[in-house]
């Protein structure tokens, strides 16, 4: 009743109602959420308020039977949710302590009512924030967009990562790229002005970023840089850079399970550009994968990471810039075959998509899926709540008899 007379009360104009969602914890530990019974009317048909005494009878009422359900549990959460008819709400006052202590105490002091049951009507907005299923998509005429791919190579140091080296590859759809267009970075390049090795290192990044934004402010439909294993390496070394020496910007990461996802770079409200991992497109190790989409680009390279040494980086410069080119290479070979072959397909831009799954329901949706005869319902909270209590999945192993 307090949260009612802070925040519905005071903004309520016409129609109202609530309902009151609870977490509760049962004794076995595990925590289910609810809707406690029916929405409840805050006003009349007419739209005059309904006194607090009877409101209040009413949530007891509901409170009193679930209680019976649910002896023993106990309420850890609780919410209210209100609905108007009207779409703007009033001004909200705020209240002082002493008048919702008043308003309470009186509620009180009348007692429970007898009260007869009510039902309350449906509220009917002109747009519904929530589809009630999954929408079919519609192919895109619209062009490929170009796109960067880039590597980071670092040395470890006392157990800890630092770049030596990083560059860049503009890739445009359907232009042929080479190893010359590459931009690279290499930290004993800056040894002349910079004596420290951290110094030199954060150097290498931040000439990176700074030809990305060159890079995206010139070409303004390139927001894309990908990185092959981004999710659990350059995601976390660039996060970490762009969070210490640019902030003036503003970065978005995008996390589930510990895995970065993305990582958007904006400048206020615009978005500048963003990270992703090519890996969450196209699994796999990049050598299998330049192999068998563009075998013309060559082999994946190799050097020694077990003799590499923060004394002879210099020596080795060009070793390992070769071997970091022809990484990036491969990879723009890789994500411009991937993303020609998906268009020639199903008009789809992969650059669009951070997830292979995300891309293969886009492909469902547009090309197979038939919403008007077999409409895929999108369940609502409660709905959802329910149904994995029951929900597991079965065995999916492969067998291969031999002998």
């Amino acid at each position: 009743m307090d949260l009612l007379n802070q925040f519905a009360y005071q903004s309520l104009s016409g129609y109202g109602k609530f309902t009151i969602p609870i977490t509760m914890k049962q004794s076995y530990g595990e925590e289910i959420s609810f809707t406690l019974g029916n929405a409840i009317p805050l006003t009349t048909q007419d739209n005059n308020l309904i006194p607090m005494s009877v409101v209040y009878a009413h949530i007891y009422e509901n409170l009193k039977k679930y209680a019976e359900i649910y002896n023993g549990d106990y309420i850890v959460g609780l919410m209210l949710r209100v609905y108007m008819e009207k779409d703007k709400k009033m001004d909200r006052l705020a209240l002082s302590f002493e008048d919702r202590y008043s308003s309470l105490s009186s509620i009180i002091q009348d007692g429970l009512s007898e009260i007869e049951p009510i039902t309350a009507r449906e509220i009917r907005h002109r747009k519904r924030s929530h589809p009630t299923h999954i929408t079919a998509l519609k192919p895109c005429y619209t062009e490929l967009k170009p796109f960067i791919v880039s590597d980071i190579e670092t040395i470890l140091i006392d157990n800890v990562h630092k770049p030596y080296a990083a560059g860049l590859l503009m890739v445009r759809p359907g232009k042929q790229i080479n190893d010359i267009m590459i931009d690279t970075y290499f930290s004993e390049d800056y040894s002349i002005i910079m004596d420290s090795f951290e110094e030199r290192s954060t150097k290498v990044l931040y000439d990176l970023v700074l030809r990305i934004l060159t890079i995206v402010r010139q070409e303004k439909s390139t927001k894309t840089i990908y990185f092959h294993n981004f999710s659990r390496f350059d995601g976390i070394l660039l996060l970490k850079h762009l969070a210490c020496h640019h902030k003036s910007y503003k970065l978005k990461p995008l996390l589930r399970n510990n895995k970065l996802y993305e990582l958007a770079v904006y400048s206020g409200k615009k978005m500048l550009f963003r990270f992703r991992d090519s890996l969450n497109l196209l699994p796999g190790k990049l050598s299998a994968l330049a192999n068998n989409l563009c075998p013309g680009l060559g082999p994946k390279g190799f050097i020694p990471y077990d003799e590499l040494t923060q004394s002879n980086l210099a020596s080795m410069k060009k070793v390992l810039l070769d071997y970091m080119k022809q990484d990036i290479l491969l990879l723009g070979g890789v994500m411009q075959k991937a993303q020609g072959i998906y268009w020639k397909l199903y008009m789809l831009d992969i650059e669009s998509k951070i997830t292979l799954s995300s891309l293969a329901l886009s492909i469902f949706r547009m090309k197979y899926y038939n919403a008007s005869n077999w409409p895929i319902h999108i369940p609502n909270k409660n709905e959802d709540s329910f149904i994995r209590k029951a929900y597991y999945s079965g065995h999916t192993d492969t067998y291969k008899p031999y002998g």
